[in-house]
């Protein structure tokens, strides 16, 4: 059974003291990078999307790190392990500090893809149909802080619950008990949402949690990275509670939200950057013009030269 509900706002796990059944059972968080195919991104730029930087200290998986971290602090977890699951091809990310995260494990495809949910199935064998697993794509920003999200699905009691947009777009982010991953084909490519949903549907209880804005986008290509970096710096420090998120549709996009220069680039105080990510390596001479682009291995932007709306490495 189907039920959704929308937004509500809600008083932090910290601060009530009460742990949902949901998080108190929570064995792991599940970061999925797998791909089908190669991408172009990270083909052009020579390393995991996921050591994309979204800001000048952090990395995309550094930003998750940083969120998970902060949900486990809410939990009162000493450790909630991590598993980010790749394909058998892509690059594993370099930017998180092993040291650090020693609670992250890094696990590749066994077999041939099986799709979301095949991987999901195959990857909870380990669990009780009791436990809970806190799904995520990794390939995306978050817009709204983890915790909050999380929380606000976990008051939900259910088999699955997952987040929706009001806008239409389905959110990235999903709360399982492992027991309805029972409904998964053992074999064969299985995605979550188009096929093993509604079959868990059927059986199971599934809720959907709505929210007014987007709480992550999508940055699977370079066009979807600069747009999610720039809507990621129109709000202040980054994520907010959602009550005060700015949200215009009528804002202007003439000023530019944010300029990502890597330690190892250089970039001549003269150049006009709007809107766009230079990589280390990457050289950009006086008076050049660079809007809404990803610079990257080693490129020269010569003396007032334009680029806009391009990738270049």
């Amino acid at each position: 059974m189907v039920t959704s509900r929308t937004h509500q706002p809600f008083s932090e796990v910290q601060r009530t003291g009460f742990i949902p059944d949901s998080l108190s059972k929570l064995r792991a968080m599940i970061l999925l990078a797998g791909r089908l195919r190669p991408c172009p991104m990270a083909q052009s730029v020579g390393r995991s999307t996921l050591d994309l930087p979204v800001d000048d200290q952090r990395t995309v998986v550094s930003y998750w790190a940083e969120s998970i971290q902060e949900l486990k602090y809410s939990l009162g977890r000493r450790e909630l392990p991590v598993r980010l699951l790749l394909d058998r091809d892509s690059r594993s990310p370099e930017s998180l500090d092993a040291n650090e995260h020693t609670s992250w494990t890094v696990e590749r495809d066994s077999n041939d893809y099986r799709g979301t949910a095949g991987v999901l199935m195959d990857a909870c064998s380990q669990y009780d149909k009791d436990d809970y697993i806190l799904v995520a794509n990794a390939h995306q920003l978050l817009l709204e802080p983890l915790v909050e999200v999380v929380t606000e699905m976990a008051r939900n009691p259910s088999d699955v619950c997952l987040v929706g947009h009001k806008e239409g777009t389905p959110g990235g982010l999903f709360l399982i008990r492992c027991g309805a991953l029972a409904e998964v084909a053992p074999i064969g490519y299985v995605d979550l949402k188009e096929m093993a949903l509604p079959d868990i549907a059927k059986a199971h209880q599934v809720k959907v949690i709505h929210r007014d804005q987007p709480t992550a986008l999508p940055i699977k290509s370079v066009e979807e990275y600069l747009k999610g970096l720039r809507r990621f710096h129109q709000n202040s420090n980054g994520v907010q509670n959602s009550a005060t998120r700015i949200s215009d549709p009528f804002q202007e996009d003439w000023q530019s939200a944010f300029n990502i220069i890597e330690d190892g680039a250089t970039v001549d105080p003269r150049a006009v950057l709007f809107d766009s990510v230079v990589l280390k390596g990457v050289k950009v001479e006086a008076e050049a013009i660079v809007v809404r682009s990803l610079l990257s291995n080693s490129a020269t932007i010569s003396t007032k030269q334009t680029v806009i709306d391009k990738t270049i490495s």
